[in-house]
């Protein structure tokens, strides 16, 4: 299957909103801007169900081979994150201490996630098992009581896991087993996926998808607004997520209605200029999230000044903590390669 290019938007926008969120008293002090900028890693989680359902759709093989070679896959640029953070954090190099950072998660701020996607591989067979027997069943009164039992124990697991659980002292859902709250919106991210593959990834016809597009668009234009004029307070007095990190019911439907408006509205779009125009670097930028999320913040607390013009700061921050991050990909690659060359050659 080929990539969806609204996918990479999504994850685009996912990795910009992570950059302005936290740039949150750095280059602004909205107090809304941030609020909205939450959506971030909701966004991500939502777009790995949908894009994990229909990489284990694909797969022959076991299943235990493929969590592990997936998980060597994020492993291997995040050790590589946590010795560089390290290093300039401390000025030195101490084995142990990276040692300890890489099993703890908390090398930066945004570490924490990688803890947190390798939880959601590990689920992601259990959970795509679910989906796949849904999609096999043949009426629709069938298909949606399954799916509905689906979201009952995910919701009941969620609660417990919040409740009950801890994995270690890091950061947001990453610390509870299997993410809390987020593993609603992995679930959720799933069905979707089985939805779109069934369909074929066709998006519906112009009257369909036009009132898909103006029914998700009002509903996300209220919810924005009720954020801005209220944050997640409602989610602070329900007896479930704390509202952001991990998700409460606001702030999974904001990043849902968000997630879908924007599939329509590129799809809807994609034979026009000005939207190629708009989205083509947006799709590249949507390939480089890992380590943008892992480097974003090495430039931002270690390695950019700071400067009184607002004006050249909202240019020359986001371009380094996106520029950065990418070239550093790079430069792994092709330390990576070198090494696979020279250790492996017969």
């Amino acid at each position: 299957m080929k990539r969806e290019k609204w996918v990479d938007v999504c994850k685009a926008i996912a990795i910009l909103a992570v950059i302005i969120n936290h740039s949150s008293g750095v280059l602004y002090f909205s107090n809304s801007l941030m609020l909205l900028s939450c959506l971030n890693v909701s966004l991500f989680i939502y777009l790995m169900g949908i894009t994990q359902y229909w990489s284990l759709q694909r797969f022959k093989g076991s299943y235990l081979k493929r969590t592990l070679h997936a998980i060597k896959r994020i492993m291997v640029p995040y050790i590589f994150s946590v010795m560089v953070f390290d290093t300039v954090q401390n000025r030195g190099w101490d084995f142990l201490r990276i040692v300890r950072k890489t099993f703890m998660f908390d090398a930066s701020l945004p570490h924490y996630y990688v803890l947190l996607y390798i939880q959601m591989l590990i689920i992601a067979p259990v959970l795509y098992e679910w989906v796949r027997r849904i999609s096999e069943k043949g009426s629709h009164q069938s298909k949606l009581l399954l799916v509905l039992t689906g979201f009952i124990i995910v919701f009941l697991f969620s609660v417990f896991s919040i409740k009950r659980t801890q994995i270690m002292e890091v950061y947001g859902g990453a610390k509870f087993l299997f993410g809390g709250s987020y593993l609603i919106e992995f679930y959720t991210g799933m069905i979707i996926g089985m939805l779109l593959s069934n369909c074929g990834n066709k998006t519906p016809e112009k009257k369909q998808a036009y009132f898909f597009l103006v029914a998700g668009g009002i509903g996300l234009i209220g919810i924005v607004c009720y954020i801005i004029q209220n944050g997640f307070s409602l989610d602070n007095r329900l007896p479930f997520a704390p509202g952001i990190n991990p998700p409460g019911l606001i702030l999974m439907t904001y990043a849902f209605l968000f997630m879908m408006v924007m599939r329509y509205l590129i799809n809807m779009t994609q034979d026009y200029t000005v939207a190629r125009v708009i989205c083509e670097p947006l799709t590249r930028l949507g390939k480089h999230t890992l380590y943008i999320f892992l480097y974003h913040r090495l430039f931002l607390d270690f390695v950019l000044p700071d400067y009184d013009n607002m004006i050249l700061k909202w240019i020359i921050f986001p371009a380094v903590m996106i520029g950065g991050p990418i070239i550093i990909e790079y430069i792994v690659q092709w330390l990576m390669s070198g090494m696979k060359t020279l250790y492996c050659r017969e």
